[in-house]
């Protein structure tokens, strides 16, 4: 047999030479309206009128079905899973959605469309409330673009929509990010502090109370040291919560006697 083979010469044509297409036979390529995808006939324009119309109907499952089956076809089409997205958030899909919401955002941010990106993060927190991931995105990108402010309030809006007992931890990592971002807001860091507190994290609340005790001023000072004093209770915080209302007290000057009028005896 090895003799028979050695026989034969082989040609260069006879491996180069490519099989003929029978006049049936279509080509397939991607993104084309006429394609195979699952076994059957694949017609873009058809499908996507489907899903427009069972999604306006509210039949987002029927709607989730055609874009996945577009999807097949066009994996990376950001127009595809900006539509999907929402639907999928609807149906308690919310992994899947945050997947398809991040894929389109991140194509716009690649094409240059910063605002748009902006609005799809904005819609998939609005869709996703609890998806720590889609607050940080939109933070980054607010950051990103200058407004650290923005930023700082995506991230405290965030942390209130994570009230639950397991979500504490998801809720304390965004007002951290958040404190860092705008470390002399004091109500950001009170909600930390008391987060850590029913975290059983005592100590670090109580370091975080202690360095805002000594920054603040006035008014502020006053509820730093009331919350210190509750969570904390001892002779120390007690001292030094009685010296924030000793400090008010030498804040307000009192008017003599000659000049108090009526209303300020009856008020004082």
């Amino acid at each position: 047999m090895l003799a028979a083979c050695r026989s034969t010469p082989c040609r260069v044509s006879d491996v180069t030479r490519h099989p003929r297409r029978s006049p049936t036979q279509k080509t397939f390529t991607p993104g084309v309206d006429v394609a195979r995808a699952g076994g059957r006939r694949y017609d873009r324009k058809r499908i996507l009128e489907t899903a427009a119309r069972a999604a306006t109907k509210r039949r987002h499952r029927e709607a989730i079905t055609c874009y996945r089956r577009v999807l097949v076809a066009e994996p990376q089409n950001p127009e595809i899973h900006r539509r999907i997205a929402p639907l999928l958030a609807r149906t308690h899909q919310p992994f899947d959605a945050w997947l398809s919401f991040r894929s389109a955002a991140r194509a716009l941010l690649r094409q240059g469309h910063e605002d748009r990106a902006r609005g799809l993060y904005q819609e998939a927190v609005r869709h996703l409330p609890r998806n720590v991931e889609a607050c940080l995105a939109l933070a980054r990108l607010e950051q990103k673009r200058g407004r650290p402010r923005r930023a700082f309030e995506t991230l405290v809006a965030g942390s209130r929509r994570l009230r639950g007992r397991r979500d504490r931890p998801r809720a304390i990592h965004l007002l951290q990010i958040a404190v860092e971002i705008e470390p002399r807001d004091t109500q950001a860091a009170l909600e930390l502090a008391r987060l850590l507190h029913r975290a059983r994290r005592p100590e670090e609340a109580r370091i975080l109370l202690e360095g805002l005790a000594e920054r603040a001023e006035g008014p502020e000072r006053r509820r730093v040291c009331g919350t210190l004093l509750r969570l904390f209770p001892s002779p120390t915080s007690a001292w030094r919560w009685l010296g924030s209302l000793g400090a008010r007290s030498a804040s307000v000057p009192r008017l003599p006697a000659r000049a108090r009028t009526g209303s300020d005896l009856a008020s004082g």
